[in-house]
């Protein structure tokens, strides 16, 4: 027993005695081998490595901390300050740098994304010249110039790195493709790193990081390569959390390799939660107030060329967005999307959602860029027809607008309704036709800045909660053979025109020319059941009504009157029809009709004169004699003259 514990003993004076002579030698060690390090390193990523100061510790584990590492390749350099490394202890007295752990704080890292593919500052572009070396296994033998130590010579050092750890570190994305710059911020990366045939990889990692305008992610992968030479990156899994949805990361980018391509999945994404990336990609979609959900699929691939592709599908569900306060809702259907460098482009031909109370269908080809949007093709089925409209956005400023617009049998009043559900809408019909250009601005002033031209056919329509025709004929008064208004002069066969409380439409069709929220017109002509409306003036967005029209009665109707007047027949066209200068102004139901009763009486006192001349003239021609207790009939009168 004595033996054994003086054994016991004597191994750990000896183990302690280990211990302090590695303590007390570590620095040492570490500045002799500093030289091998650097070139090992160097050899390795094909840069110059430059060590800053190095102090070791080996109790209670062995540990290296570099205050400063710099890599410098093609006049760019990298520089990583506050290197941790912990290293096995039994491998590092056998000369084999085992580094179990590499911790780096607080780097900024510039990446460049260019047409020939992804590089990293400090790191070579072209790696075809780079030594065989390797960060895990194998040798490193001295060029045959350099002369190092003895002690060196006959050493051989092995390293491998199990673990590496980034705390805070910043990365700025230079993408001059897009010609655009995104930093990645406080990213933190726990990961298995290993070095073999100039390819980086991570066998195993997660992290996070605050990427583009504050979204903050996490991510993991599996097996995730970068290779130093031509900048192909290959993943066989990963996964990325932002804004409570989850994405995955699978497959390759290869400049080199066209044919490789890296794929976006997502079985659910809150398109509102999107808006970070929106900001920077897209920033004309914020504008669109997106709601809802969608699921992706993408794939993204380099070109030939040096630009990338990316096409994909957003399958959507209970989506919203929002225009100048237009909302389509409860969007569902398929879009198609095909991006590269320079834009990115939508078609669906099965989206169906709701436009207020009515449901719509879209079929859509467009484009967006960060300048410009277009509406190449835009075909809406709804309110009982369809629309077409073809518009070039730009995406900033106002966002000025120009649109080709046609229309066919659309329902006017839930059109109007749901574009504009603040605007009081007495007026129904179908647009037969309508089209025309305008001009204007996607902000919240849009309605104040359309301008343009546009014809239009409307049929089968009504001015609710007003008879305009019975409004004329009751403010017709004043004429000195008539007592009264001209109502009283409508016989009872012809009142059922008369107790309707609105005008029949049977077709209104006119030009217009729209600025202010107006639209000015000089030639509208409105055909109801018993009149005919001819004016010109102007009719607002909120169909205020300013019109200086004649309107005229039927020949049906004309004679009716007549019959009842004799004296009315004065005021009859050459085509028997009664007709009346009228102002007409107002918002339906509320309008105001003003006769020009001095236009009236003047044809009434010309008609009269005339009547009186032709009697007179009548006369001296002997068209009254009598015979047999008759007169003849006057000269006009058996001559068919009137």
């Amino acid at each position: 027993m004595k033996k054994l514990l003086f054994a016991a003993g004597f191994l750990v004076v000896l183990v302690a005695g280990v211990l302090v002579l590695a303590v007390v030698n570590a620095n040492a060690i570490a500045q002799r081998y500093k030289p091998d390090m650097e070139r090992l390193a160097g050899d390795a990523l094909g840069s110059t490595v430059t060590l800053g100061a190095i102090s070791v510790s080996v109790f209670p584990t062995a540990q290296f901390v570099v205050d400063e590492v710099t890599l410098e390749s093609e006049g760019e350099t990298l520089t990583l300050a506050n290197l941790t490394l912990r290293v096995a202890l039994l491998p590092l007295l056998r000369r084999t740098l085992n580094i179990q752990t590499l911790e780096i704080d607080s780097p900024n890292i510039t990446v460049y994304l260019e047409p020939e593919g992804l590089f990293i500052a400090g790191l070579p572009r072209d790696r075809s010249g780079a030594s065989e070396s390797e960060l895990g296994s194998g040798e490193t033998s001295p060029p045959a110039e350099e002369v190092l130590p003895s002690e060196s010579a006959e050493i051989p050092i092995d390293v491998s790195l199990e673990n590496l750890v980034l705390r805070n570190a910043t990365i700025t994305i230079k993408d001059s493709v897009a010609g655009a710059e995104y930093i990645i911020s406080g990213l933190d990366i726990t990961a298995a790193l290993s070095l073999e045939d100039n390819v980086v990889k991570l066998a195993k990692m997660d992290g996070g990081a605050t990427v583009l305008t504050g979204m903050d992610i996490e991510f993991a992968g599996i097996n995730v390569t970068y290779a130093l030479a031509g900048g192909a990156i290959a993943i066989e899994s990963a996964t990325a959390k932002a804004q409570g949805n989850t994405f995955k990361l699978s497959g390759g980018l290869d400049p080199a390799d066209a044919g490789k391509s890296l794929r976006l999945t997502s079985e659910r994404v809150d398109l509102a939660s999107l808006a970070p990336i929106y900001d920077v990609f897209a920033p004309g979609l914020n504008d669109l107030a997106l709601q809802g959900a969608a699921k992706f699929d993408f794939s993204l691939s380099w070109k030939d060329d040096g630009g990338y592709s990316a096409i994909g599908t957003v399958d959507v569900t209970g989506a919203q967005a929002t225009v100048a306060d237009i909302t389509l809702a409860s969007i569902e259907g398929t879009i198609r999307i095909e991006a590269n460098e320079k834009q990115m482009s939508f078609a669906t031909d099965n989206t169906r959602g709701m436009l207020g109370d009515s449901p719509i269908g879209v079929k859509v080809s467009s484009s967006i860029d960060d300048k410009n949007a277009g509406l190449e093709t835009l075909t809406v089925e709804a309110f009982g027809g369809t629309a077409g409209l073809n518009t070039q956005i730009q995406l900033d400023g106002d966002m000025p607008f120009s649109s080709e617009l046609t229309v066919k049998n659309m329902q006017l009043e839930p059109l109007v309704v749901a574009i504009l559900p603040e605007t009081p809408m007495n007026i129904t019909g179908v647009l037969t036709s309508v089209d025309g250009s305008i001009l204007g601005t996607f902000n919240e002033d849009l309605m104040p800045s359309i301008t343009g031209n546009i014809g239009m056919a409307l049929s089968d329509g009504l001015i609710k909660e007003v008879n305009l025709g019975k409004q004329v004929l009751g403010a017709v008064t004043e004429i000195p053979f008539l007592s009264g208004t001209l109502l009283q002069a409508v016989p009872e066969s012809l009142r059922m025109f008369l107790e309707k409380d609105h005008t029949v439409l049977d077709s209104v069709t006119g030009n217009f020319a729209i600025a202010n929220e107006t639209l000015t017109t000089e030639d509208l002509l409105v055909v109801s059941d018993f009149f005919t409306l001819e004016a010109v003036g102007t009719i607002g967005f909120d169909t205020e009504l300013d019109l200086e029209s004649t309107i005229y009665f039927t020949p049906e109707f004309s004679a009716g009157i007549v019959n009842t007047t004799s004296q009315l027949s004065v005021l009859l066209d050459e085509n028997g029809r009664l007709a009346f200068p009228v102002k007409v102004s107002g918002v339906p139901p509320e309008l105001t009709v003003f006769p020009d009763v001095s236009k009236l009486l003047e044809k009434a006192v010309k008609g009269t004169i005339r009547e009186k001349a032709r009697e007179v003239l009548d006369d001296l021609l002997g068209g009254n004699e009598e015979t047999g207790g008759e007169k003849k009939g006057g000269l006009f009168k058996r001559l068919g003259i009137r």
